[in-house]
Order: C-alpha cells, then sequence, then structure tokens
C-alpha cells in the first residue's frame, strides 16, 4: 500500500509549519527528524496533535522547513489548563480521535472516538449500531478534527448500510423495547449536498418529517426492515405520559418515574426519590419492580417516598470518593458519595460531582457498591479530593 503522510498540527503549528510530519505503513510510524532522517516517535505525538493527511510530495516539501524538534511537554491537550479554558468556552469542548488497525487504516477507521474534556470527563466510541457508547475499544487513538470525524460517522454509516442515500432506524425504548415491534421508524435521506433529512412512518403509512434521535434508532435491514415497511402496524404519532412506581420486596416505594414518550421514540424520564422529581435516563435500570399508575396516585405517594428515602436528622454518613483513569497517567476524581441507612450504612446515597455545591439522591439502594473505582474515605479526605479534583499517576 505504501506510506501515508501526516502533518501533526496544533493551535499555532499550521498544516505549512507542522509540529512533525509522519509517515506510516500498516502498524509502522515514522517522524522525520533533522539532519534528514526519519525515527520511531513516542505514540503521543499522533494521539495529541491533530492528524492532517498530505501527498508524499507535500511531506517532500515540507521536511525541509522541519527545525529541531520541539518540547511537546506543555502541549498536553488533556492538561488541566486545557480542561479549565474547555470548562469555561476558551477552548474546544472535545477532543475527536480516529481508531486505527492494521485492518482499518486512517481513513477507514474502526470507529471514532470523542472525549470530553470538561468536568464531565465522558470518553465516548460509535458503535456499530451508529449511537455513541461508553463501550471500550481496542486499537491507535490518533487525533483529528471535528470535520473529519463528521466524515468518518459517514463512512461508518455506509460500511452499515452500503451506498444507499435511504437508511432506515428502528427507535426503541423501554417502552417499547423490541426492534421487530419499535416505538417509531425512521427513515435517513442523504442528499447530494451531505445533508440529512428524517421522516418517521405514521399510523397512516404516510412518511412526514421527524427529527432524529441517535441513541435510540437501531439500524435496519433486509428481512428485518421489510417486515416493518409491510407487517408492522405504525403507532398513532401521540405524545404519552405515563407514571410507574418501583417498589422493593416488602412492596415499600422506593421510587417514582415520569416518561413522557415523544412522538419520534425519545423518552424523557424523570425520577421521584427525595425532596423533587429529577431528569433522569435509565429509570427503569435500576432495582424494584414497575407498577403502572397514574398521576393522582403519583402525587399521593410523593410524601412516602420522600419519608423513607430522607436521612434522619442524627444520621451518620459514610463517605466515599469515586474516581476514573480513562486518560492515561491521569486519575480523576469524578463524585463524591456520602451513605446511610441499612446493616451496613451503604442503603441510600447522595452524591456531589467533583466540586459541585449540590448533593443529588441516587435512586438505586446500595448504589455505592456498583460503582466503580470506589474507595470509602473519611471526610476530612473526601474534601481534601474534592479541593485536588485530578492528578497525575507515577509512571
Amino acid at each position: 500500500m505504501g506510506h501515508q503522510h501526516f502533518a501533526l498540527i496544533d493551535w499555532d503549528r499550521p498544516r505549512d509549519n507542522p509540529v512533525a510530519v509522519v509517515r506510516v505503513d500498516g502498524a509502522s510510524e515514522e517522524m522525520f527528524v533533522p539532519p534528514f532522517h526519519w525515527v520511531r516517535p513516542d505514540p503521543v505525538y499522533r494521539e495529541w496533535f491533530v492528524n492532517v493527511p498530505i501527498s508524499a510530495a507535500e511531506a517532500d516539501v515540507l521536511i525541509t522547513r522541519t527545525g529541531p524538534r520541539i518540547d511537546i511537554q506543555d502541549r498536553d491537550p488533556r492538561s488541566s489548563g486545557q480542561r479549565m479554558h474547555a470548562s469555561e468556552g476558551y477552548a474546544e469542548r472535545h477532543l475527536h480521535f480516529a481508531v486505527v488497525t492494521e485492518e482499518h487504516p486512517f481513513d477507514d477507521p474502526l470507529t471514532i472516538v470523542r472525549e470530553d474534556l470538561t468536568s464531565a470527563r465522558e470518553v465516548v466510541s460509535y458503535t456499530r449500531d451508529l449511537v455513541w457508547s461508553e463501550e471500550p475499544v481496542e486499537g491507535r487513538l490518533v487525533r483529528i478534527t471535528q470535520e473529519d470525524a463528521a466524515r468518518f460517522q459517514e463512512v461508518l454509516a455506509r460500511r452499515v448500510f452500503g451506498d444507499t442515500d435511504v437508511r432506515h432506524f428502528a427507535v426503541t425504548n423501554h417502552l417499547y423495547p423490541d426492534v421487530a415491534d419499535p416505538h417509531v421508524l425512521i427513515r435517513e435521506l442523504v442528499g447530494e449536498n451531505g445533508h440529512h433529512r428524517y421522516e418517521t412512518l405514521d399510523e397512516n403509512r404516510r412518511w412526514v418529517e421527524t427529527s432524529r434521535r441517535h441513541h435510540c434508532g437501531k439500524p435496519v435491514t433486509g428481512a428485518a426492515l421489510d417486515h416493518l415497511l409491510t407487517s408492522w402496524s405504525p403507532r398513532p404519532r401521540i405524545t404519552e405520559l405515563r407514571f410507574f412506581v418501583f417498589t422493593d420486596g416488602n412492596g415499600d416505594p422506593l421510587r417514582l418515574a415520569r416518561v413522557e414518550s415523544e412522538e419520534n421514540g425519545h423518552l424523557k424520564e424523570k425520577a421521584f426519590v427525595g425532596e423533587h422529581w429529577e431528569d433522569v435516563t435509565c429509570a427503569f435500570d435500576q432495582e424494584g419492580e414497575p407498577v403502572e399508575i397514574d398521576e393522582a396516585r403519583a402525587g399521593e405517594l410523593e410524601e412516602t417516598v420522600a419519608r423513607l428515602n430522607t436521612a434522619p436528622a442524627d444520621v451518620r454518613y459514610r463517605y466515599w470518593v469515586v474516581t476514573d483513569r480513562k486518560v492515561p497517567g491521569w486519575e480523576f476524581l469524578d463524585r463524591v458519595v456520602r451513605t446511610w441507612g441499612g446493616a451496613d450504612g451503604t442503603r441510600n446515597s447522595e452524591y456531589r460531582h467533583g466540586a459541585g455545591p449540590t448533593w443529588f439522591r441516587a435512586d438505586r439502594h446500595g448504589w455505592v457498591h456498583v460503582l466503580k473505582g470506589v474507595e470509602a474515605v473519611t471526610e476530612a479526605e473526601m474534601e481534601e479530593r474534592r479541593r485536588s479534583p485530578h492528578k497525575r499517576l507515577s509512571p
């Protein structure tokens, strides 16, 4: 196949004056370093700096301008300074990466990854269902532009659908989880200019304009699509509002859920655990058996749920910190937790996001035991971690 060439650029080092010029052949990576020779680079170069594809001829020109290797220690895009700028809106919020392997080179990557530099620190990959997910992915991360990330999303879509410009998605949710009997069927029409338009099949089997919710639509092709287009009965285009109570083994109410199902299949979920209703994304993924009730009964149960989940005045909390190490070489404070109740003091939980001021109620009993990266601490240790929410790990 021969070498692919890349200019590695940064905010102050554009394409005509890059940080470095790299050539790639399969798993082999080399960087040009004066005086006129190619060496194996530190792997962080292609992960820290944006990879811009260039021709071999352009590479030959650029290497004649290449000066001494620069010190890159202060150019880590995940540094605390960069994260602070992103959180305050002075820098791009996301880093974008292509995941390359020997079978999937740069122009046809295995997938793409998006990393949030703000306090959320979310790292997600684009899955075969064409949705963003936190599921891990193996391969070489190389940093790319936002424009290339959008272009590669289209590459991945064509890997699923082929060259057709009409794509179909079965939109499922907690109320209608079966792809063979989804909430709605949406089709995506790709125009010549790259514009995407979305339509849904209504109860009269007519296609009407709608919006696309990527996180709940699953691609359908072949026999599954034929079934939906010919035998499936589309649901009326209405907004549903339903209420549920989740009970424990003794029949006591753990929490309430308010679920609003929009015309395009998206669910707006709220949970009532303590003093007020809070937006959630997984009301049905927690413990307890759901029982559908009406709005009046939900209002009657609010006081009971609040009483069963409120800490007494003389409560003695246990404290915890939750950290993540998704970014190599760094540990970040994700949240702090305090628990109370039950035999081991962990029945009920409240949490704060990092250094945030507000305690939020968890809607699952024993929630702290299912968290990853959790560590029991004293109250003083918790406050110290909140003051220093991230640290570089020792090699």
